[in-house]
């Protein structure tokens, strides 16, 4: 992620907290976040998970990376908690039924539901530059 300029590396922590929200974080996921992104609980990233608050994009530049870690962590937790009590049995989240080498997996594994226009996040490609932080070019 470091090697994202600043202002699009404040959009993917930006993104990565409505990820984690949307996946239904809780408050007891936050310690084994802080434990498994490798940071300190006492460092300012894990401090502010720890008291739940956002707000994470308004930390000096050099706390972004270790924003990161946590963020991801959580996201991961909460977001494997989601497949294994809401999506146990297929869903329609392409993001749940990709295959190894990110090709989509067949249809019968998934429940068919109706197609809709994809929502386009509102930072203006956070999605993207999320992808970039962990999949570099």
């Amino acid at each position: 992620m470091g090697s994202l300029p600043e202002d699009d590396q404040r959009k993917v922590l930006h993104a990565l907290v409505l990820f984690c929200g949307q996946a239904r974080a809780r408050q007891e996921d936050v310690p084994e976040s802080i434990a498994r992104s490798g940071i300190r609980p006492t460092q300012a990233p894990a401090a502010m998970l720890t008291t739940w608050r956002s707000g994470m994009g308004t930390l000096p530049a050099h706390e972004l990376t270790k924003s990161f870690r946590p963020l991801v962590a959580l996201f991961s937790i909460t977001d494997t908690r989601r497949r294994t009590l809401h999506c146990a049995g297929g869903c329609g989240h392409a993001w749940h039924n990709r295959a190894p080498g990110g090709r989509r997996r067949s249809s019968s594994a998934t429940v068919e539901r109706p197609r809709t226009a994809p929502r386009r996040p509102s930072d203006g490609g956070a999605v993207l530059l999320l992808h970039r932080a962990i999949v570099p070019l």
